[in-house]
């Protein structure tokens, strides 16, 4: 997808509910455009998937696009370990939720 839509081929700076609309947008263009009569021979001619033929998969032209291999940005490192301000956020929502903030059935399930 990345090497056709180009929004994938770096960390989308959006909300979550907008990456979710533009993923899906995406699949569904992909989608359509492998269906349609007059856009599948050129969106996806032959042998750009892999194909089974008598049980032998024949690789696609995909595999040797050595552009597309390179469409993901590396990631970045990241901290492991949480900050002294994230500790003390994540502490007072266990002590809420595990005291006034408790709800009646939730021990129910452990």
């Amino acid at each position: 997808m990345a090497s056709v839509f180009r929004v994938f081929r770096k960390a989308m700076l959006l909300q979550p509910e907008k990456v979710s609309n533009v993923t899906l947008a995406c699949v569904l263009l992909h989608n359509f455009m492998r269906r349609s009569p007059s856009s599948a021979s050129s969106y996806t001619p032959p042998g750009t998937f892999d194909t089974e033929v008598n049980g032998k998969v024949i690789p696609g032209l995909w595999r040797k696009d050595e552009s597309g291999m390179n469409s993901f940005m590396p990631m970045k490192k990241a901290a492991r370990k949480p900050g002294e301000v994230a500790k003390a956020t994540r502490d007072s929502f266990a002590e809420y939720f595990n005291s006034s903030g408790k709800l009646p059935w939730q021990d129910e399930y452990c």
